[in-house]
């Protein structure tokens, strides 16, 4: 029996409670409770990480880094990579009713790369007259498939299930 943590196990306490704040932040629009609104944002740090650790889980070698597009899935095979970005745009289309293609999954995950960086520190200003806002359903979509991507490789966790 292996010891400690893997980057997948840490990824799956990351995820849920990316999935219980979220939950929450769903129900509390649907009621107008600005309070649970709010979890918005802790939503999707956590989620961020997870997809952080996801990613890490699949990398070949053990690599340092935040950001999710250059970091993280520009070092995967081609293979999985390829699966990753089917896997988000099927989501898209059977959970989202959205249609999106390669080209936009990339620009898509390249503009969210440093959310885990930047969504902690969102209340810090930014560059004079610079805006920044984020994709939720990137980081939903993303954030699902990669679990169910590590669950197809790695097996169900007995921590999550």
């Amino acid at each position: 029996m292996r010891k400690g943590f893997s980057s997948y196990d840490s990824g799956l306490m990351f995820y849920s409670a990316f999935e219980l704040l979220f939950q929450k932040y769903i129900l509390s629009r649907a009621v107008g409770d600005c309070k649970g609104m709010l979890l918005v944002i802790p939503a999707l740090v956590n989620g961020s990480f997870a997809c952080e650790l996801f990613l890490k889980a699949l990398l070949a070698k053990p690599t340092r880094g935040h950001r999710l597009y250059s970091d993280l899935y520009c070092k995967l095979d081609s293979r999985t990579a390829s699966e990753i970005e089917h896997k988000v745009i099927d989501h898209f289309k059977n959970e989202k009713n959205t249609i999106i293609d390669s080209g936009q999954f990339r620009l898509n995950f390249m503009a969210e790369e440093k959310d885990f960086e930047e969504l902690r520190y969102f209340y810090e200003p930014g560059k004079p007259g610079e805006e920044k806002s984020y994709n939720v359903d990137f980081v939903t979509v993303l954030v699902v498939s990669l679990k169910e991507i590590c669950e197809q490789r790695f097996g169900k966790s007995p921590l999550y299930s």
